[in-house]
């Protein structure tokens, strides 16, 4: 077995002695072919690298090590669309400033089954008197959303453990003020490992390296580290959402950081 399959084996089962009385979250970004995770056990620990080819294995594949799981994907939709998304997107947007457009607004809960664009785009109209139209960027995300309310809707262990997040509200609020730097670039990616670095992450460029190997580009491994560092603090009780004060369960409809 080679090295990264070994370092997979254990982020996903652990060893047994370190994991007694251990808290493990897992935060997740969607990927080419699936979904990338970072199982983490807190501050001063390695993150492990994880892949999901589908959303709907998280139960078998992580139970019962994991006590929170944090998913970079809107879960919750509204009946009719608005402008500018749900509540916690337009905040969440407001709070991370120039990076504002990384948050993208999610259709209305009537479009998402859509056979194709043009479909999608007239049920979104069609949803409520001021709803918008659709990008095909939007668009494109369907099959994640679909995804991920299926698995939810199908495992009430995962609705238990899940909250979704945006990797660029969690960066925000690790740093405490807007981040200088898009996170393609590379002052972007050297910025996001220096505030992992700073909140604990240990090895960072292992992780990466793992990510890799398993089909996620450096972005979407940062991004995962990203949501498991949010899952970590929900564990903790330190969380805080958008719509701040919000109700309702944990998954849905709020922006988690």
């Amino acid at each position: 077995m080679s090295g990264f399959w070994l370092r997979l084996r254990r982020g996903l089962l652990g060893e047994a002695e370190a994991q007694k009385n251990r808290t493990n979250v897992v935060g997740f970004d969607g990927c080419r072919a699936g979904w990338i995770g970072c199982i983490w056990a807190g501050p001063g620990s390695s993150p492990h690298a994880a892949f999901l080819p589908s959303l709907r294995m998280a139960e078998e594949r992580l139970q019962p090590d994991v006590d929170v799981i944090a998913i970079d994907i809107p879960l919750g939709l509204q009946a009719a669309a608005s402008p500018g998304g749900r509540p916690c997107d337009q905040h969440a947007r407001r709070f991370i400033g120039p990076r504002a457009s990384s948050v993208f607004s999610p259709p209305a809960q009537g479009a998402l089954f859509s056979r194709d664009y043009e479909e999608a785009n007239r049920l979104n109209r069609a949803s409520g008197p001021d709803a918008p139209g659709l990008s095909k960027q939007a668009v494109a995300l369907f099959p994640k959303l679909r995804e991920a309310e299926q698995a939810l809707a199908a495992s009430s262990w995962l609705r238990e453990r899940t909250i979704e997040v945006h990797p660029e509200v969690c960066f925000r609020a690790m740093a405490g003020q807007p981040l200088a730097h898009a996170k393609k670039r590379s002052l972007g990616k050297d910025e996001r490992r220096q505030l992992l670095t700073a909140a604990g992450f240990v090895g960072l460029h292992v992780f990466e390296t793992d990510a890799k190997q398993a089909g996620a580009v450096t972005d979407d491994a940062l991004d995962a580290c990203a949501a498991a560092w949010t899952a970590w603090r929900r564990s903790k009780g330190e969380a805080d959402c958008f719509p701040l004060g919000a109700s309702g369960p944990d998954y849905s409809m709020r922006i988690w950081f």
